[in-house]
């Protein structure tokens, strides 16, 4: 913008006219602030089809399958720079790998790239994940892009990595840059 510009905190106005008087009393501006705006949507399926029903609070049994699906869409006012989602796993369960499906990069037609740190002690037995979100996937009016995690709950007692905990909670979050 021309007249205010990005991160200006000052602007002098000036008020002038042909030969009517008069008296600035209120002087109100409408700004329009550009920003991304990543929404993170996780949902917990029995399956990998996105219209499966959402099984969130449902109880879950020893060695029980599910499916993560992590949707995420910038609709915000600007781009999306450095885009990563973290994904911390519950305690109890482990990320069956070889079934993930991920969006693929629409210039490169390649998944998106990740890494993955399985549980252990350094990281409190939650395994974590990191997509890295190419810029070109979280630009104004991108659609939404979905990645589904396959999980397994330990398959026995003697596995459990929180023997004081009947729930398995999971978060994800999104960092990026303006």
């Amino acid at each position: 913008n021309s007249v205010i510009r990005n991160n200006d905190t000052i602007a002098n106005v000036k008020f002038t006219t042909d030969g009517d008087s008069y008296w600035p009393f209120l002087n109100a501006l409408s700004v329009e602030v550009l920003a991304p705006e990543i929404q993170l949507v996780k949902t917990i399926k029995a399956s990998a089809d996105p219209n499966a029903a959402d099984i969130s609070g449902t109880s879950v049994t020893l060695g029980s399958e599910l499916f993560y699906h992590i949707t995420f869409q910038n609709i915000g006012t600007d781009n999306a720079l450095n885009t990563e989602i973290i994904d911390l796993l519950p305690k109890n369960v482990d990320l069956l790998e070889a079934n993930l499906i991920l969006p693929n990069n629409p210039d490169t037609n390649l998944p998106i790239a990740y890494t993955y740190d399985p549980p252990v002690a350094g990281n409190l037995f939650r395994g974590e994940l990191v997509f890295d979100i190419p810029d070109n996937m979280v630009e104004i009016n991108d659609p939404e892009y979905r990645i589904i995690l396959r999980v397994a709950v330990v398959s026995d007692c003697s596995q459990l990595r929180d023997v004081c905990t009947n729930n398995i909670v999971n978060q994800a979050y999104a960092n990026y840059e303006r």
